[in-house]
């Protein structure tokens, strides 16, 4: 079983509609092909597996928009199931994903992942010793392949286990621009933020 539920956006300019809304659902095609060739691995006769992923897009500029939400997986036979953050950011000039490191200086992930570790502790867990270790933090691309763009700041999620115990789920943080001001590369693809004083001086 499939389930995909996302809004479609709605734009005073049809063809920028229309170019987000193409984004959206091929990045949702792709999702769905890749949990596709996993359940055909992992079935029998009479077994279920089952996506559902729940997604909204944001056009933060004219330039980038991005998608925020979460995917839920389980396949047949073995019963295996996954939760985790789905986050992406799309630079509609050349039609291509954005990294989180094309968003910092050098691609320098160090300080979105020690903001991301305060908001963390401050905003959804209450207290330091419930984080489940620091792998999960460390500034590697792999741990925040879950980024998102909003009119106020970066959003970062985490996969279930991935940053505490699995009883927290998904947690997600927003980290306002301010907070990140010295590292964000405001020459790559935030320069159209930047030019539109989104981004903080």
């Amino acid at each position: 079983m499939v389930e995909v539920f996302y809004p479609n956006l709605v734009h005073p300019d049809p063809a920028l509609a229309r170019q987000v809304n193409t984004q959206v659902d091929d990045a949702m095609a792709a999702l769905i092909d890749r949990f596709k060739t996993n359940a055909a691995a992992d079935s029998a006769p009479g077994s279920r597996s089952t996506l559902l992923v729940e997604v909204a897009p944001e056009l933060v500029s004219e330039g980038i928009f991005s998608i925020s939400g979460v995917v839920f997986e389980v396949y047949g036979v073995s019963g295996r199931g996954s939760s985790g953050r789905l986050g992406r950011i799309f630079d509609l000039g050349d039609a291509s994903p954005v990294l989180a490191a094309d968003l910092f200086i050098q691609g320098d992930l160090t300080r979105l992942a020690e903001s991301a570790r305060q908001h963390l502790i401050v905003d959804v867990l209450g207290d330091e010793s419930a984080l489940a270790g620091p792998d999960g933090l460390l500034p590697d691309p792999a741990n925040f392949d879950a980024v998102w763009l909003t009119a106020t700041g970066i959003g970062v999620g985490f996969d279930q286990y991935q940053v505490a115990a699995p009883e927290v789920g998904n947690p997600a943080v927003l980290i306002p621009f301010a907070e990140l001001a010295d590292a964000i590369d405001t020459a790559g693809v935030l320069a159209a933020l930047q030019d539109d004083g989104t981004l903080p001086e």
